[in-house]
């Protein structure tokens, strides 16, 4: 008597959830195929929803327009990158949380464009002024400050540029101290060294920042002037 020969399965088939499609079902990774709920969309539907919500992590994020498509590797370190005016710094910090940005799969692009935590990219004068602004939107200067605190990934750029108040002071060690302490990512830039910082910010803030950041100091010309 031979033995039975089982015929192969034929593919389980699907339908995408997005453009109703039949298609089949080779792979249910979030990196392919995303489960949400009953549905399931192929892989051109599913590559379009994360484009679409990586756009608005971007949006969050706050980074400026010009950098956007900025792009350089890194480990996952702290950086404080100091130099002169227009040698690059600003442009390698968007470049470092761009490509964090793009390196999320699409259950983690959700996850931080549905919640309050996500990268963000700010200038410090423009920080100080949003917190200062809590004053007189009535919001909670504190639930602001936690904001910055406890985001994944944290730019700070041309830090040293602020009127220096006793404010101001407090208020940049209490979120470099949060982040430190918990081991958050943060890319600081500025025009100053870490010694000019002391000077200008006071050893605790220096001291923070030099604890939690690899120091790298940047030389070159400045690209912004174009030779007559």
């Amino acid at each position: 008597m031979q033995p039975k020969i089982e015929k192969p399965l034929a593919p389980f088939k699907r339908y995408c959830g997005e453009c109703c499609k039949q298609f089949e079902d080779v792979d249910l990774s979030d990196e392919i195929l995303c489960n949400s709920g009953n549905r399931v969309y192929c892989i051109p539907c599913m590559d379009k929803k994360k484009e679409d919500q990586r756009v608005y992590i971007y949006k969050l994020s706050g980074i400026p327009e010009m950098y956007k498509k900025a792009s350089l590797q890194d480990d996952n370190r702290s950086l404080f990158l100091s130099g002169a005016n227009g040698i690059g710094k600003t442009y390698k910090a968007a470049g470092i949380l761009c490509n964090w940005i793009e390196k999320l799969n699409y259950k983690q692009l959700i996850n931080y464009a549905e919640g309050s935590n996500y990268p963000i990219f700010i200038t410090v004068p423009e920080l100080l002024m949003k917190i200062r602004n809590c004053f007189s939107l009535q919001q909670c200067e504190e639930s602001v400050v936690e904001k910055y605190s406890r985001c994944p990934v944290l730019v700070l750029d041309d830090l040293g540029v602020e009127k220096t108040t006793e404010w101001v002071l407090q208020t940049l060690y209490i979120i470099l101290n949060n982040r430190y302490s918990n081991y958050m990512q943060t890319i600081i830039t500025s025009n100053l060294s870490i010694e000019e910082i002391g000077e200008k910010l006071g050893d605790r803030i220096a001291s923070r920042i030099a604890g939690m950041c690899k120091i790298v100091k940047l030389t070159g010309k400045d690209r912004r002037v174009k030779n007559g």
